[in-house]
């Protein structure tokens, strides 16, 4: 397992930036700052969220999962706080297959970690089903780029972030 330097990333520097300059605005509660991505952008976010827990409020992911389980390189997680994380998966997913989510899932539950879990159809909609187990190629490809419904970032991703605010 590799240790990341969560100080000397520069992912996590130039978005340190960002946010510095967004906060600069006064146009932001800075205890209201999430952090989203998709896809790689959702491991970041995951990552980011826990080494800046004390600046993160809440993480959003969609078609992205455990950054400290993902193959090749693995990373040792380190964090202050339980930043709650809101990951919306696809029931049909290449990329980010959905025994990876249900196993992170699981352990989030293990932990007592405050985290939302929301499954999607193959229109991006929200769904209860379970993992497709005939899950072709092609359509795992088409639903990892395939965004969800507006309605669910509202429904989910937005109304999950807004319940947290840094303590």
């Amino acid at each position: 397992m590799r240790t990341a330097q969560p100080v000397t990333n520069v992912d996590a520097q130039a978005i340190d930036r960002f946010i510095e300059q967004t906060i600069a605005t006064g146009k932001v509660d800075p205890k209201r700052i999430y952090i989203f991505g998709w896809s790689n952008g959702a491991y970041m976010a995951a990552l980011y969220g826990m080494w800046r827990s004390d600046r993160i409020a809440a993480i959003g992911q969609y078609a992205g999962a455990d950054p400290w389980s993902r193959t090749p390189c693995p990373v040792q997680m380190t964090s202050e706080r339980q930043v709650p994380i809101v990951t919306m998966r696809n029931l049909c997913d290449a990329l980010v297959p959905c025994a990876s989510t249900s196993a992170r899932a699981t352990t989030l539950t293990e932990q007592h970690w405050p985290f939302k879990l929301q499954s999607l159809d193959w229109k991006g909609a929200p769904s209860d089903a379970e993992c497709s187990a005939t899950c072709s190629k092609a359509k795992g490809l088409y639903e990892h780029i395939r965004w969800p419904e507006k309605a669910v970032l509202k429904d989910s991703l937005l109304a999950f972030l807004k319940q947290y605010t840094l303590p």
